[in-house]
């Protein structure tokens, strides 16, 4: 089987990847071995959220990429279910935040609150991205570099390799470490009518048929979620709203957020040649040139921010790939592999 380019996983980057692949008629295969959304994605909140607070490089990027997903979602015809968002906060004196949200009381607690707001199913969301006929159920256990392809499983020639596999470190190096996160989409039916999108330490979307979606990430040692861990969100979700649910429905995953918050994307930087080229980085000297592993590239660590910025990083990388668009040097694998290579010779 020959194709262009192979995507390892199906969650909401594989299929942001897959959709803009379409567009520009290049042949992919999505390649996942527990289906389409099994992972993360899957169990995702699926808001998507303007970054109020802090402005901070970071959140610049992120209201960047929620601008255009929210546009593509608008385009293909995805559900955005737009509510008031109010985020529960300390009152501030900021006058920046303060042009941004109004100052208000919602339910008994200070906040902000902004006009719209909105979440998405997200199985819906992947599924009306993905190209169906170019997804493939199974492993990637084996890749091999053949001349000018790559063979996969020994029986997949590709040009190209995408590496969109979430939490999965299995073809990653130590510089594009990921910090695993326990993140779990709770479904309440409840008689309680809820008007706003809320944020605190739980997301909470507004009501819709007698249904809220409760959304949270948190960092754990163990990345195991257990039923009495529903208790304590519910717990903290009723501090703000009076759930009482009737019915709880819950999907559970594991989230894949990079050290400094910013996504990993680019093209997989040749390690040993790289450190064998430039040896005085070992001094601490700059790396005067980087040396890639030519046609593998990568979109990780996108945390609970995914379908934000999914379908905007992966019009970048493909850009990046097709039409040598450079990529913004916050999500730079260059800049990351030199800090890493710091920190080691730090510790020498």
């Amino acid at each position: 089987m020959d194709t262009e380019v192979v995507i390892i996983g199906a969650g909401i980057s594989g299929a942001s990847l897959s959709y803009h692949l379409k567009q520009r008629n290049i042949s992919h295969l999505v390649m996942d071995k527990e289906g389409i959304a099994s992972g993360a994605s899957g169990s995702a909140g699926a808001f998507l959220l303007y970054k109020l607070f802090s402005n901070s490089l970071v959140n610049h990027f992120s209201n960047l990429a929620y601008f255009y997903s929210l546009r593509l979602y608008e385009e293909i015809g995805v559900e955005l279910n737009r509510n008031p968002s109010f985020f529960v906060n300390r009152l501030s004196s900021d006058v920046w935040l303060n042009q941004k949200a109004k100052a208000t009381s919602i339910y008994g607690k200070d906040g902000y609150l902004v006009d719209s707001g909105y979440f998405v199913n997200p199985l819906d969301t992947v599924n009306g991205l993905m190209d169906k006929d170019s997804f493939l159920l199974g492993d990637v256990k084996e890749i091999k570099k053949e001349d000018d392809f790559y063979l996969i499983n020994g029986e997949i020639k590709c040009k190209k390799i995408i590496i969109a596999n979430g939490s999965d470190d299995s073809f990653l190096s130590d510089y594009l470490k990921i910090r695993k996160m326990s993140g779990v989409r709770i479904e309440v039916e409840s008689e309680i009518e809820n008007r706003y999108h809320i944020y605190s330490d739980v997301s909470i979307s507004s009501s819709m048929d007698g249904k809220m979606v409760i959304g949270s990430s948190n960092h754990r040692d163990n990345h195991s979620f257990q039923d009495r861990d529903i208790g304590v969100l519910l717990e903290k979700a009723n501090d703000i709203l009076d759930i009482k649910p009737d019915k709880i429905n819950y999907k559970h995953g594991i989230r894949a957020c990079s050290v400094d918050y910013f996504p990993y994307v680019g093209e997989l930087i040749d390690e040993e040649r790289t450190i064998q080229e430039n040896p005085n980085i070992k001094d601490g000297r700059k790396i005067k040139k980087f040396f890639y592993k030519e046609g593998i590239y990568t979109l990780r660590g996108l945390a609970s921010k995914g379908f934000s910025m999914a379908p905007y990083l992966a019009n970048e990388l493909i850009s990046f790939i097709y039409d040598g668009k450079a990529l913004s040097s916050e999500i730079s694998l260059e800049r990351r592999f030199a800090r890493y290579i710091r920190k080691i010779n730090s510790t020498q």
